[in-house]
């Protein structure tokens, strides 16, 4: 020992030693393949070819017949009601 250093001690060990668990990289997977009814929606929407379900809409004044009351309320009046015991 010569002014407080030893001088037969050994040099500190630095070696790069990995700390995180090596990582599995998977292979690629294929994409799944286009829905056939998507395309063909996305080529008439840019051809303006109309839809089928445009032809099956009802109009408003079928909306509102088959949501009209089927009695007529008397002001001031709740539905009469019956109760089955």
């Amino acid at each position: 020992m010569e002014d407080g250093v030893f001088e037969d001690v050994k040099p500190v060990c630095v070696a790069l030693v990995p700390v995180a668990a090596p990582v599995q990289w998977l292979s690629k997977l294929p994409l799944p393949r286009p829905d056939p009814t998507f395309i063909a929606h996305l080529i008439a929407s840019a051809e303006r070819v109309p839809q089928p379900g445009s032809c099956r809409r009802a109009t408003s004044a079928d909306a509102q017949l088959a949501y009209a009351p089927t009695r007529h309320q008397r002001p001031g009046t709740g539905f009469q009601t019956r109760q089955v015991i």
